[in-house]
């Protein structure tokens, strides 16, 4: 038996040893301790929302896979491999040239950005790791989402000043900087935690997952996020289809899960979450729950390795029938009662995306252009940037051919854990498979945490349905020389990313700081208008309405820019703004009465 099957069997088999440090093989700890360090970073950098952390994260996962290639050893990539890197990158020249429209690159290009910091991250994983390395990635991806979510609870229970935050309320969404996303995070987590107590070898990897569960099922319920909870649900029944050890999956749902329902009982209880109570009662509710959280872990920790051990033949019988049953009820009664007001003003948003493929049936509208139908269409003064869903916000922007794309990368993974069924590729698959589904509810595509998090579990299912003979990959050097090429382009992504930073945070005030963002980024309206604020902060009128000129050249859709150059022309200027304006806004043009 190879090493690397060794691992795998000695680390999710029931019946063989247990590896030790001395025996893993070098590549292990590196890739456990990278996978964990990336998840966590991106959770602790507003969840990789903002473009400055695309490029150094791309650049990261570009020059990891440069290193491999360059001093790694023997590189085989499966045909699976390569679906599932062409199709992403197929996807992404298909966004870049949607960019090459007029006036369509500020609001493209970021969105190329981002989808080749998933390319990237998959890129760099399946050429890093190796068979006997996928626990360790995603044991990595479990380490880094714990460490997230367990950031948020210290953060919601133990504050140092009782606030509740403008959109998100008392609701568990630090640091990752929204509910939704720290929820479904939260609900990977889980997954995979049960996945690891269920069926890892060594009895402390099994003590640590469990003590993990308390914390994980108590931020995903206090994130307030029912779609996460519902895409768990379904997550775990794809891991419990697809598991040939379903029996002990569902035996360990049955042992594991209620010391931390018990959690979730109190802090349901509590009034840690209700903005108006005092702030005494939330601080005092808010260590009652931590403390409860920790002593449940610690317990887990301690009773349900053995437990499980105990009760699991008896369990094993009809554990998982009655689990199977149990999931579609309580899908459907998580989907009902969203429909009373956990779907929010979705529908809006969809209604809205729908119409853009009405009007844009054959190549969409155009990356990134949501924002501008959402202004011209909706009928309340919300400022939304996405549809609340992947796949339909994708063939509004980038027609059939841009979501056939998508949609046939992101079921490579899932067709290689049908064909290999394993109990690895299964868990693995169950918290992939909850990401895709949360992604048709909400943003997670522009939270590169949840994104990155589900790529590694793809990742790992690709990398472990490989054949045990596969032949090695030719073009080495070519690899190579192709990934030092996108750290490159990526380096400089991340300058123009940084600069562009620089000039909105220093405001009006930074002529100088804008010219270097234009120059930066000659491509992007966003440093014009910039620009355009600085010279007219300076009091130089002329040179302002040229660079707002430029900027409406560059992106004639942004209303904000037409409203500069209207407050700065003439009376036939400001007509032709104002109607531009009614067409891109109309909500923001306040009528006066009989005009």
């Amino acid at each position: 038996m190879s090493a690397a099957r060794s691992l795998g069997a000695g680390t999710w088999g029931r019946h063989t040893a247990v590896p030790t440090l001395r025996s893993l093989p070098l590549g292990v700890v590196p890739t456990f301790a990278g996978v964990a360090a990336a998840v966590a970073w991106l959770g602790f950098s507003s969840g990789g929302y903002y473009a400055t952390t695309w490029g150094p994260a791309t650049a990261i996962a570009a020059g990891s896979a440069c290193a491999v290639l360059t001093c790694g050893g023997r590189l085989s990539l499966a045909r699976a491999d390569r679906a599932l890197l062409g199709l992403l990158g197929a996807f992404v020249l298909w966004i870049a040239g949607a960019t090459l429209r007029p006036g369509a690159a500020t609001r493209g290009v970021p969105e190329g950005e981002r989808a080749a910091l998933y390319l990237a991250t998959a890129w760099a994983l399946l050429v890093a790791v190796r068979r006997s390395g996928v626990p360790a990635a995603l044991g990595g991806a479990l380490a880094g989402t714990l460490v997230v979510v367990c950031s948020g609870l210290v953060s919601l229970l133990l504050p140092r000043h009782v606030s509740a935050d403008a959109f998100e309320g008392r609701l568990l969404f630090a640091p990752v900087g929204y509910a939704n996303a720290c929820g479904i995070l939260a609900a990977l987590g889980a997954v995979l935690a049960l996945g690891a107590v269920a069926h890892a070898a060594s009895a402390r990897v099994r003590a640590v997952a469990a003590a993990g569960l308390a914390p994980l099922v108590v931020g995903l319920y206090l994130s307030g996020s029912r779609g996460a909870a519902a895409a768990a649900a379904i997550g775990l029944a794809a891991a419990l289809a697809l598991d040939p050890g379903r029996r002990r999956l569902a035996a360990t749902v049955f042992v594991a899960a209620p010391l931390p329902l018990l959690a979730v009982w109190l802090a349901e209880r509590s009034r840690v979450g209700d903005s108006q109570a005092s702030t005494e009662l939330i601080v005092r509710n808010g260590r009652i729950v931590f403390t409860v959280v920790v002593l449940l872990g610690l317990a887990q920790a301690c009773v349900v390795p053995g437990a499980l051990a105990r009760l699991a033949p008896a369990l094993e019988r009809w554990g998982p029938r009655v689990l199977l049953m149990l999931t579609g009820p309580a899908v459907a009664a998580v989907a009902l009662h969203g429909v009373g007001g956990a779907l929010g003003d979705r529908p809006a948003y969809w209604h809205v995306a729908l119409a853009d493929v009405h009007a844009h049936p054959w190549l969409g509208s155009g990356p990134g252009t949501f924002a501008v139908h959402w202004l011209m269409a909706r009928d309340a003064p919300l400022d939304v940037q996405n549809a609340h869903s992947l796949y339909l916000e994708t063939l509004a922007e980038l027609g059939p051919v841009g979501l056939a794309l998508l949609v046939a990368a992101l079921a490579v993974p899932v067709v290689c854990a049908v064909r290999r069924r394993s109990s690895l590729t299964a868990v693995a698959c169950g918290a992939y498979v909850a990401a895709l589904v949360h992604a048709g509810l909400d943003w997670d595509w522009q939270m590169p945490v949840v994104m990155v998090t589900a790529l590694v579990c793809g990742a790992a299912i690709v990398v472990d349905a490989r054949p045990a003979q596969s032949v090695p990959t030719r073009g080495r050097r070519t690899l190579a020389v192709a990934s030092a090429l996108l750290m490159l382009a990526a380096s400089v992504e991340a300058a123009g990313n940084a600069a562009l930073a620089t000039a909105a945070r220093e405001g009006r005030g930074s002529v100088a700081a804008a010219r270097a963002a234009a120059r930066w980024q000659p491509w992007s309206a966003q440093p014009q208008q910039l620009l355009g604020e600085a010279y007219l902060a300076a009091g130089d009128r002329a040179r302002a309405r040229r660079a707002f000129e430029e900027a409406v050249r560059l992106e004639p859709d942004e209303w904000s820019t037409w409203y500069e150059l209207g407050r700065l022309g003439g009376l036939r200027e400001q007509e032709l703004a104002l109607e531009r304006i009614r067409r891109l806004n109309p909500l923001a043009v306040r009528r006066r009465p009989g005009g």
